[in-house]
């Protein structure tokens, strides 16, 4: 072989392990860049998630904190009213309820038998319901609002709310109002990165607190 033909087959070995290195540096460039902007991706869409979240956590909030200051006037007008009267108590919660969201009203005794109203003039009397968490609280003195249940009367979920009534420094009962899950479904049932996020507020332990209308898990679970 000449010196001109091994000389071109050096340059032909040089070129093509010079291509070979920039396409390499490509390769390891691009997949820096792609890791980049997906981890750019991935903290925009987290912060963003976080944002939403926060904004939605607290129209919850002040939902319940609204219904929660209602309830509190109303126990403590109740507790103040002088003569304790079952009776005028229902028909005063049966006037208050058509005025607000809540499906039903009612009073509770310190035995946990609750007398509940309902917008459409139904009665729930004499119903023992000593063993919800949200009466237990209620009764110790502690105002609540309970994570999504179904309605003993309607199967439908609802949230219950627990208020207790004072009389003379004394708990004498709780005041309680149960209110549609919808309402808080409302709040949350709005879509989130292009309609392909679904919201729902979970408890630090997996229970449901809310449990949007859209889930992609279509089981029944109240717990994840």
């Amino acid at each position: 072989k000449t010196m001109i033909e091994r000389d071109e087959k050096k340059q032909i070995a040089a070129s093509v392990a010079v291509v070979v290195f920039i396409s390499a540096a490509l390769l390891v460039i691009s997949f820096i860049g792609f890791m980049t902007f997906k981890k750019a991706q991935t903290n925009e869409a987290k912060q963003y998630l976080y944002e939403v979240t926060e904004q939605y956590k607290n129209t919850v909030e002040k939902q319940i904190d609204g219904d929660m200051q209602m309830l509190k006037a109303l126990s403590t007008f109740i507790g103040e009213g002088g003569e304790f009267q079952k009776e005028k108590i229902l028909e005063y919660l049966k006037l208050e309820n058509s005025r607000n969201h809540f499906t039903k009203m009612g009073y509770i005794d310190l035995d946990g038998i609750g007398y509940f109203v309902g917008l459409n003039a139904e009665e729930y009397y004499n119903e023992d319901v000593s063993s919800e968490q949200f009466v237990k609280e209620a009764l110790s003195g502690k105002a609540n609002v309970s994570d999504t249940i179904k309605d003993r009367f309607t199967d439908e979920y609802v949230n219950c709310y627990g208020v207790p009534i004072y009389m003379g420094g004394q708990i004498i009962g709780a005041l309680s109002a149960i209110s549609s899950a919808d309402t808080f479904n409302t709040i949350i049932d709005r879509p989130i990165f292009n309609g392909k996020g679904y919201l729902h507020l979970i408890k630090s332990n997996g229970d449901f607190v809310v449990r949007g209308e859209k889930f992609i898990v279509q089981d029944e679970l109240r717990n994840i």
